[in-house]
């Protein structure tokens, strides 16, 4: 990586205080507290016995709710624990039965898809677990008797990714579904704290990854590349430099990417020097995985396209996947700073949502 030591903005506080009026950098710093609490919640929700015997999951959510589910997703898939599925729509997958189980989460309670899906699940006697900080969902749960996480946390939905990710797996858990390996958590905490203490903001540029990689995205289209464990994490990245940063990203996943993408890295031949390319790895990917990582960035190199490696920290897949996330949403946070935006703001997307206006009175009961 290359970067000027003399730049001072993502060093500057006044900056900061200027362009994040909500402060989203506390959030941000206050994370590995998100995870242990929705890890702590989740292994202690109330949930009938009758849950544990299951056939398949379905996790219904949209944005950061359904990228949590892709997180549980990619690791329950990578330990062959049990079929399960994110379902971003608003009618749930013709299979589901009174032998799956539904988790809609949604941070708001109000995302329209997400409740949608929900009333579907009751409708095929689904078993299912909501998980919101209130709103329609929190009103269906309490109507039809459903066990309820209730987020107690304020702040934007895309930072609520810890309750996403680690309250349905402390629910799984529960369940006797997923077992953790001795001392998982306790290292996604640790690891945390400590990535943290090199992320934030009182550590300068020079010393701060996640500030220099944000300057050399800056102008910059980017594309994000994940594969197993970290695929859904790519998706994160992508989302986050979308909403933070108000920039343009796109991700791929391995091996999926090469036997397309790769053959158009070439043209337009003008756009290559303006495009990025972030590849995200892991120790416990399939060892063929590993070497399309290794061809893919050769292919990079050779068409010269500027690209940058980042590792998922830890032992345990848990923490490499959650370092892998603290990374990537530090990064498009200095970016958006870099890109003068407010990191909070969606102002696109609250133009959607009023346009498309209240569906509740005419479509739900």
């Amino acid at each position: 990586m290359t970067f000027n030591p003399y730049y001072s903005q993502l060093d500057d506080e006044l900056v900061f205080s200027r362009l994040d009026p909500n402060n989203m950098r506390y959030r941000l710093d206050h994370f590995p507290d998100q995870c242990s609490d929705a890890w702590n919640q989740g292994i202690q929700l109330e949930v009938p016995a009758n849950y544990g015997s299951i056939t398949n999951i379905v996790i219904a959510g949209m944005g950061g709710s359904a990228i949590g589910g892709e997180l549980v997703a990619d690791l329950l898939s990578s330990d062959n624990v049990i079929p399960i599925e994110v379902c971003r729509n608003y009618e749930l997958p013709s299979y589901v039965d009174e032998h799956t189980l539904v988790i809609c989460s949604s941070y708001s309670g109000n995302t329209e898809e997400t409740i949608s899906a929900c009333y579907d699940a009751i409708n095929k006697n689904a078993k299912v677990i909501v998980i919101s900080s209130g709103g329609k969902l929190g009103e269906i749960a309490s109507e039809h008797g459903i066990p309820y996480f209730l987020i107690r946390y304020s702040g934007e939905p895309r930072t609520t990714v810890g309750y996403n990710f680690l309250a349905p797996m402390g629910i799984l858990s529960r369940l006797g579904i997923y077992r953790s390996r001795e001392g998982d958590i306790e290292e996604v905490i640790d690891n945390l704290t400590f990535l943290r203490d090199r992320l934030c903001l009182s550590v300068p540029v020079w010393e701060n990854p996640a500030k220099e990689l944000a300057l050399n995205l800056e102008s910059k289209i980017v594309v994000i590349y994940g594969a197993g464990i970290l695929a859904g994490v790519a998706r994160r990245w992508k989302a986050q430099l979308n909403e933070n940063a108000k920039t343009w990203a796109f991700m791929e996943t391995l091996p999926e990417a090469d036997h397309n993408a790769v053959s158009g890295i070439y043209w337009p031949n003008k756009v290559k020097k303006n495009i990025a390319v972030v590849m995200l790895q892991s120790i416990d990917l399939h060892e063929r995985i590993k070497l399309r990582y290794r061809y893919t960035s050769e292919l990079f190199k050779k068409s010269k396209i500027t690209q940058f490696m980042i590792d998922g920290v830890g032992a345990g897949k848990p923490a490499q996947i959650l370092s892998a996330v603290m990374f990537g949403d530090y990064t498009s946070y200095y970016l958006g700073i870099l890109n003068g935006e407010d990191p909070s703001k969606v102002e696109s997307i609250e133009y959607i949502k009023s346009m498309m206006g209240n569906p509740y009175q005419d479509i739900y009961p």
